[in-house]
């Protein structure tokens, strides 16, 4: 155990231990108990529990616990060939085609089931887990609806996704939805102390210190752990400060920060947009991560007294970047894009996109 990344070393194998999530907790605690579940499409943002609760549903659903067998070698090749048998589980991200709607899964859900002597407290309906089922594309999502319908009586399908606005109508009506909330902060702080403690560390958090890594992970679980396992590794933790969390983060430098919004708060001249984009070059050429800026800035211009409706243009703005960067977007482009249009609406002047900029009449 000393050598697993802390993340699985450190999941939750109970319903009782996972953090917050109480409603979706005393549903599949229901559902344990009565050996039946609807079709689930679980929500929400990463690191809060959603693959973690079904690997545990999963588990509780299919797994001998008699004493029907001789020997323990037996009981676990019984579980492992039963878990084989009723369960698949594909990551849509990776395998979100038709082609594997049609063949893969629909093979597996027109599978009959024999139920055994021994299978008395199994469920009598195999699951299909889709995790990333928002990476799907419309064809595929479409097609799994049939399937869906078709199977209902034997195959129960379980989606789990980061954006449940990708998920099109028609597939998300047929399940029981459930929102995951990102971790709050006592339940973010005291699942670090008890792994912490669990690593041998004997120390208090300070709750600025803490209030600050929580604002930068912003409630989820997996990302917290991971960094606190990256300053044990460095030797931070036993003298822990925000300067240190910084580094390791990788936070933008506050004066780099300030510089930036001086130049952008400036008016428009040839040299000032200069300056911004030598801004731009020199935040990308050190490896900040881009969408830190984003935080920032808005953080600077939510919390401002200009105008609201400048306000609301801004905030729009980078929004708009923050989803081209996520998509995988040039980082130099985007920002050039944000910074020179707050340049702008904080000058007072309205960018509007064209394709005549010249106003040439054809």
């Amino acid at each position: 155990m000393n050598n697993k990344i802390w993340v699985e070393k450190y999941r939750p194998t109970d319903i009782s231990k996972i953090v917050n999530q109480d409603e979706i907790k005393l549903f599949i605690e229901g559902a344990i108990r009565e050996k039946n579940i609807p079709h689930l499409l679980l929500y929400g943002s990463p690191g809060t529990g959603k693959t973690t609760i079904i690997n545990i549903l999963i588990k509780s659903l299919y797994t001998y616990t008699n004493n029907e067998f001789p020997d323990k070698f037996t009981l676990f090749e019984e579980n492992r060939k039963l878990k084989s048998d009723r369960v698949l589980s594909l990551n849509a991200s990776d395998e979100r085609g038709i082609k594997v709607i049609r063949e893969k899964i629909k093979t597996f859900a027109n599978l009959a089931i024999i139920q055994s002597s021994k299978d008395v407290n199994i469920p009598p309906f195999k699951v299909i887990v889709l995790d990333e089922a928002d990476a799907m594309s419309s064809d595929s999502q479409f097609a799994l609806r049939r399937i869906m319908e078709k199977y209902s009586t034997t195959t129960r399908f379980i989606l789990i996704c980061n954006y449940v606005t990708k998920i099109i109508a028609p597939l998300a009506s047929r399940c029981s939805k459930f929102r995951f909330q990102p971790i709050n902060y006592s339940g973010s702080k005291e699942t670090i102390e008890y792994i912490l403690q669990k690593e041998g560390y004997k120390i208090i958090l300070s709750d600025e210190i803490y209030n600050y890594i929580y604002n930068n992970t912003n409630g989820d679980m997996r990302k917290t752990i991971t960094l606190f396992q990256r300053l044990n590794y460095i030797g931070y933790i036993n003298d822990l400060t925000i300067d240190k969390v910084r580094e390791v983060i990788g936070e933008i430098p506050d004066d780099i920060i300030n510089n930036l919004i001086s130049l952008l708060n400036n008016k428009i001249t040839i040299q000032n947009q200069i300056n911004i984009y030598k801004e731009i070059k020199n935040i990308i050429s050190n490896g900040f991560n881009c969408l830190l800026l984003l935080n920032h800035l808005y953080n600077n211009y939510i919390n401002d007294i200009i105008d609201d409706k400048i306000k609301g243009k801004i905030i729009i703005k980078l929004s708009e970047i923050d989803n081209r960067l996520n998509e995988g977007s040039i980082e130099i482009i985007q920002l050039t894009d944000l910074l020179f249009t707050i340049n702008g609406l904080v000058n007072g002047i309205n960018y509007k996109i064209t394709n005549n900029p010249f106003n040439i009449t054809v």
